[in-house]
């Protein structure tokens, strides 16, 4: 009577007899089970506790000294500033959705630059970068790589928009604004050193061989030389004060008042100096004042050779000096455009970020593979439990029915 109840009751060898009865039920709720378990996984459990991350490195000139190539300060953590994210997700249609307002302040993206400890205990950097964001925001992987393969390049942007964006004519934009040719002069001089000098900062760097779009720097510093040489300076000097060419009369009359009112002022300030024995400073001051003198009279000679307040003016002549003046600014704007070319080449040729991967790199979470075995193994399991829970159920209402002999005795 007992051996028959235990074989009518609950047991775990019926269930296992009636899942081995029933394989495609019990396969098919398993199955189930293992799939919501690995979509929790993947998209429950995994955003919240994974990150996507890439290491790279930069190039560009002067990060060397931590700045960019217009002297402004780099400092690498304004890549996940707020207004780095917002210039990151405004220039790319494909991030419009992203928050990066909560990014920004949660602090689920963060950049840092690696570095190692010497022998001597010194803090040494690496060169290279981990940025990393949290992975809820992102629909996959490719969209998280996307955007942190964006950010990391914001800087060597930077660079490209001062490659193009740099005035390198500042002594040209004077030119116009001046009103004798003297001054002229030397601002076309101030313009050639400049640009020679700039070279020279480059031939310094890179080398005098270094080659853009088929010349060396060595041939681009000679063609600005080239342009109006240092004696070529002297001899424009000596021609504008031997024939006293003029911008324009009304700007050499003011000059011509200008002067003479020097003289004057520098006159009587020689003779409130003390005679007799001269202390070394006053002796200075009075020598320079004489020189001063000297070289305004040479001037006021060039204006007024006759000395009764005549402008000596020839229009035709001193046009035509203006034009030779001209006609060397312009050929000093060719040699300035091609420099801004030249500069530009060079810094989008050695400015670079490097990635160490092509792919985008997960960290924390549960990686695919296992996941895919736990939600099996769980699947089975929980398959199993459910199979006993109904029989469990079905026995208890079995066994609280009432029985035949029951009934009958009522």
């Amino acid at each position: 009577m007992e051996e028959n109840k235990q074989e009518d009751g609950f047991s775990v060898l019926r269930v296992l007899k009636v899942v081995f009865r029933r394989p495609w039920l019990f396969a098919g709720i398993a199955l189930l089970l293992a799939v919501a378990l690995f979509l929790g996984i993947r998209f429950g459990v995994n955003p919240v506790s994974s990150e996507y991350y890439i290491r790279f490195s930069l190039e560009f000139p002067g990060i060397e000294t931590r700045r960019y190539p217009d002297g402004t300060a780099f400092r690498y953590q304004d890549m996940v500033g707020l207004a780095n994210l917002d210039a990151v997700k405004g220039a790319d249609g494909a991030f419009l959705s992203l928050n990066v307002s909560d990014m920004y302040e949660e602090s689920d993206i963060t950049l840092t630059a690696e570095t190692t400890t010497s022998e001597e205990g010194e803090t040494e950097y690496t060169g290279y970068y981990t940025l990393r964001v949290k992975a809820s925001y992102f629909r996959n992987a490719d969209a998280a790589r996307s955007f942190l393969r964006a950010v990391a390049r914001t800087p060597i942007e930077y660079v490209n928009r001062v490659s193009t964006a740099s005035d390198w004519g500042f002594y040209l934009s004077q030119y116009a604004q001046a009103d004798t040719y003297s001054e002229r002069i030397d601002l076309l001089a101030a313009q050639r050193d400049y640009l020679s000098g700039k070279y020279d900062e480059l031939i310094a760097t890179y080398g005098e061989n270094y080659s853009v779009n088929g010349k060396t720097l060595l041939s681009y510093r000679a063609d600005v030389n080239a342009v109006m040489s240092k004696n070529q300076q002297l001899l424009f000097s000596s021609e504008l004060q031997a024939n006293g060419y003029l911008y324009d009369e009304i700007a050499a009359r003011l000059q011509l008042q200008s002067l003479t009112y020097e003289l004057q002022t520098n006159l009587e300030m020689l003779e409130l100096l003390p005679d007799g024995s001269l202390s070394e400073t006053v002796g200075e001051k009075a020598l320079e004042l004489i020189e001063r003198n000297a070289e305004i009279e040479r001037e006021m000679a060039a204006l007024d050779p006759d000395g009764d307040g005549e402008i000596l003016y020839d229009a035709e002549a001193s046009a035509a000096f203006g034009a030779r003046m001209d006609d060397v600014c312009s050929r000093f704007a060719d040699v300035t455009d091609v420099y801004t070319d030249v500069y530009g080449s060079i810094l989008r040729t050695e400015s670079a970020v490097l990635f160490d991967s092509n792919r985008v790199q997960t960290d924390g979470g549960i990686g695919t593979v296992l996941s895919l075995l736990l939600s099996v193994a769980a699947g089975v399991v929980l398959s199993f439990g459910v199979v006993l829970l109904l029989y469990w159920k079905r026995d208890r209402a079995a066994a609280d029915a009432p029985s035949d002999t029951d009934q009958k005795t009522e």
